[in-house]
């Protein structure tokens, strides 16, 4: 599953750290345009607009991230 942080988003400016992951789901990577692809991001790495995060896991908790955005 890939989710886009736009404009406006509560992901805006936090640390990967800080995101509330369900049980079940998994940050793979950021994908930032004009950058490399961040595999496995450490908890430091802050989310800016336009980032792409990679997320793995069951369907529940995916859709509970999604819905906590």
């Amino acid at each position: 599953m890939w989710i886009k942080v736009l404009p406006g988003s509560r992901l805006a400016g936090k640390r990967v750290g800080e995101i509330p992951l369900p049980p079940g789901a998994h940050l793979l990577a950021v994908d930032r345009p004009g950058a490399p692809l961040v595999p496995n991001p450490g908890p430091e790495v802050v989310l800016e607009v336009g980032d792409t995060l990679v997320v793995a896991g069951t369907r529940e908790a995916v859709e509970a991230l999604k819905r906590s955005l």
